[in-house]
């Protein structure tokens, strides 16, 4: 004699709510998105004649665990340099900020799904996407790395410009002072998006 024990509805319901509870609780963790208004952006270009630099602290970016992608703008009038002459002709002359008030990435960490957010020793990241600088989209693909601090995500990624690319007209008088490519340098410290 064949005996079939079904549990009770009780044990039943219970069961099913913690493994509710557990799957909920899993999508949360992979849908979260990470954000900064502070991020830090620094450009570098360095001749033989002249050394020009800036940096911006104002650099916003969400990240999206679920998908990778991640997306990042900058007010070029927020960019600040040493000498004051610099920064004006960098806004009047050349980026034309009042025409074009804001710098933007927009793409993927291709290999989110290999990234540990638990580990705090820093792991490699590759970023493709589409810079916009002076009204001109680019394609860009450049490397960086990811680590955990204290539930907060940093990253670091650095690639060179070159400003021909995005319309950036260098005149001939100055064209010596200026590097074909500018290097630019990229840190975040990114904290759970809460709505």
């Amino acid at each position: 004699m064949f005996y079939i024990i079904v549990p009770n509805k009780h044990y039943f319901m219970k069961n099913l709510f913690i493994i509710l509870f557990c799957i909920a609780g899993l999508s949360t963790i992979h849908a979260q998105k990470y954000f900064t208004r502070d991020g830090f952006v620094h450009f570098y270009s360095e001749t033989p004649m002249e050394t020009i630099e800036a940096d911006n602290n104002k650099l916003n970016c969400v990240l999206d665990l679920a998908t990778g992608n991640i997306q990042l703008a900058a007010l070029v009038k927020v960019f600040h340099f040493d000498r004051a002459l610099m920064e004006e002709h960098f806004n009047e002359n050349y980026m034309e900020s009042s025409k074009y008030p804001k710098a933007s990435f927009k793409g993927q960490i291709t290999n989110i799904a290999n990234i540990d957010f638990e580990e705090t020793e820093k792991q490699p990241v590759q970023i493709q996407g589409t810079l916009t600088i002076h009204g001109v989209q680019n394609a860009i693909s450049t490397q960086g790395s990811l680590w955990i601090v204290d539930g907060k995500i940093h990253a670091v990624t650095a690639f060179d410009i070159a400003p021909e690319d995005y319309g950036i007209k260098i005149p001939g008088v100055v064209r010596d002072k200026i590097a074909k490519n500018i290097h630019i340098d990229i840190k975040l410290v990114l904290q759970p998006f809460e709505k």
